[in-house]
């Protein structure tokens, strides 16, 4: 007689590693972009429009996970509308900041996918008036001064760990006048002939997508087995 069939016992079958977790806001770093408009003023009066358009990209890190403290790199391009100055004629103003921010997420909870996030930065500024170029047509960034950034973000999470944000987010960016700049010899406009002796601000709205990462920092595995 045959022995009697026993049932197969074994491990049931894995869940997914991806879905493993519980998704959260928990994280180690990310890497994100915004774009953004608004409107405001740097320098004289009329010497540049009052429209601002630009982009940005930023890296964040997380210091405290506990507290959701972290901080953030961010290179920021920003381009105003041409101007209506007499002396200046039509000119256009483009910035580059390079810049350091802290910020604080405020979630409902660990599993919520709405988090509110303030922060505040301060940057260096490389200003370029329109026409200040060298002999390949490219822009000289040859105006220097610095300046600071506020800002309060709306973030939506999905994803099997909550990797992918969706954010709008509105602030402003400070910028006081221009602390070195060109001489002025041969065809160089001086601070004061550039309209940058004076600082200026301006308010924006921003669209933006991050992904984050739960590897260490400079390493960037989709998904770590564990």
């Amino acid at each position: 007689q045959p022995p009697p069939r026993r049932p197969a016992v074994g491990r049931p079958l894995g869940q997914n590693l991806v879905m493993a977790g519980t998704p959260d806001n928990q994280y180690t770093w990310t890497l994100g972009v915004d774009l953004f408009a608004g409107g405001g003023r740097v320098g004289q009066a009329d010497y540049y429009g009052s429209l601002v358009t630009g982009g940005r990209i930023k890296g964040d890190y997380i210091l405290d996970p506990r507290r959701r403290l972290g901080a953030e790199l961010y290179l920021q391009y920003s381009q105003f509308s041409q101007g209506s100055d007499d002396l200046m004629g039509e000119q256009t103003l483009d910035i580059a900041d390079f810049g350091l921010a802290g910020y604080k997420h405020l979630c409902l909870g660990a599993q919520s996918r709405f988090c509110v996030t303030p922060l505040v930065g301060v940057h260096l500024a490389l200003m370029s008036p329109q026409g200040e170029e060298d002999e390949t047509g490219a822009n000289l960034f040859n105006f220097l001064g610095v300046g600071g950034r506020a800002e309060l973000a709306l973030t939506y999470a999905f994803g099997s760990r909550f990797e992918h944000v969706l954010s709008i987010s509105g602030g402003a960016n400070l910028y006081s006048q221009v602390l070195s700049g060109p001489s002025g010899s041969g065809d160089d406009l001086t601070i004061a002939q550039a309209g940058l002796d004076t600082g200026g601000a301006f308010g924006f709205l921003a669209l933006g997508y991050t992904y984050r990462f739960n590897t260490p920092l400079g390493s960037s595995p989709f998904v770590t087995l564990e």
